[in-house]
């Protein structure tokens, strides 16, 4: 009886390296799951698996029943479910899928110039007719639909999306001259 009881204390290395994966996969579903989602939130990740690896020997049946890997696969599904609800609310998220949007085959308006733009690549780029010019994103501004971005290194030009009717948009292009103009979709890049 003493062997027992000296098995179900002190620290769990296990519990702080697996966390509320090393729950669930022990049958503690309920907390598993809640805690296996706070840890979707960085900081929280950290402390909760410090708490685990202090709790898990005194909680969990390890040794008593079988690993169930399944629960596993069912709170990593959830956090991955989570993680992207969270990155897609985010700043950062907002960020990217602006930047996802307005690339493309686009129209000028008055020149009827092609212009495609690349921002999701590693070298984002902007491409007029058949000469191509290197960007760099300054700035987003995700209230306002604005980037701001410096074309060759030096000069300042900004795309604003402009809505319609719907979820449809054009592109309004400023240059470092103040020059203005509209740009209609063509397709995906």
């Amino acid at each position: 009886m003493e062997t027992n009881i000296e098995k179900k204390q002190g620290f769990s290395l296990m519990g702080l390296l697996f966390g509320a994966y090393y729950y669930v996969g022990y049958e503690k579903m309920k907390k598993g799951l809640i805690l296996g989602s706070l840890s979707s939130f960085p900081l929280f990740g950290l402390f909760i698996n410090i708490y685990l690896g202090f709790k898990a020997k005194k909680e969990l049946p390890i040794g008593e029943i079988k690993f169930n890997w399944k629960n596993v696969a069912i709170l990593f599904v959830v956090q991955i479910v989570l993680g992207s609800i969270l990155f897609s609310l985010s700043p950062a998220g907002k960020k990217e899928e602006i930047l996802s949007d307005i690339s493309g085959v686009w129209k000028t308006q008055n020149s009827n110039e092609t212009i495609t733009i690349d921002f999701t690549d590693n070298e984002p780029f902007i491409k007029i007719n058949t000469q191509v010019l290197s960007v760099k994103v300054q700035e987003v501004d995700i209230e306002k639909d604005i980037i701001q971005f410096k074309i060759n290194n030096s000069l300042t030009w900004y795309i604003k999306k402009i809505y319609g009717n719907n979820d449809d948009f054009t592109l309004l292009l400023q240059t470092n001259t103040g020059e203005k103009e509209h740009l209609y979709f063509i397709k995906n890049l």
